[in-house]
Order: C-alpha cells, then structure tokens, then sequence
C-alpha cells in the first residue's frame, strides 16, 4: 500500500493557483497596456476629426457671407433700378402681415 504525503497535493494546488494568479496579472496588465494604446489613439483620431470639422466650418461660413453679401448687393441693384416696384412691394407685403396680425388677434 502506498502513503501519500499529505503536503504535496496540498503544494501543488497551492503553486498551481499562484500560477493562475501570475497569469492573471499578466493578462490585466496587457489589456490595460492595449487600452491605452487605443485610447491614445483614438484620442488623436479624434482631435485630427475636430480639427478638420472646424476647417470645414469655417470654410461653410465664409461661404455663407460671400452668398449673404451678394444677396444684399442683388437687392439694393433691384431697388436702385425698380424704386416704384420695391416700395409698392413693401407697401402689399406691410398690408398682408398687417391683415394677418389683426385676424390672428381676433381669435
């Protein structure tokens, strides 16, 4: 009959779950490696992306300007050349939102 020594599965156990253990901190200390690898990255992908969205504002904007300011200059051109036609323009427009207002109110 054989004897087994009582320690010694007890040990193995025990050395196995300080491999476990080893391993496992090994295994959170990568991923939190490649997490931050990731995050650094997108954290520059990001900044690239605002930066080209705000480019990209501000071209829009100038562009709405330079549409705003020839709008304007179109409608001063047609006044100075149709002075008549624009204020009898602005007269039907004051009537019809003048119309409008007092039945609105009426209600």
């Amino acid at each position: 009959m054989q004897t087994e020594n009582p320690g010694t599965p007890f040990q193995t156990t025990k050395n196995d779950i300080s491999k476990i253990k080893e391993t496992a901190a090994e295994a959170a200390h990568d991923l939190k490696e490649r997490a931050a690898t990731h995050m650094e990255k997108a954290k520059d992908e990001f900044g690239t992306l605002a930066k080209d969205a705000q480019a990209e504002g501000k071209r829009e904007i100038e562009n709405a300007k330079v549409k705003f300011a020839d709008i304007v200059s179109c409608a001063k051109n047609y006044v100075s050349e149709r002075p008549i036609v624009a204020v009898g323009a602005a007269l039907a427009i004051g009537f019809l939102l003048g119309n409008c207002r007092s039945h609105s109110s009426k209600l």
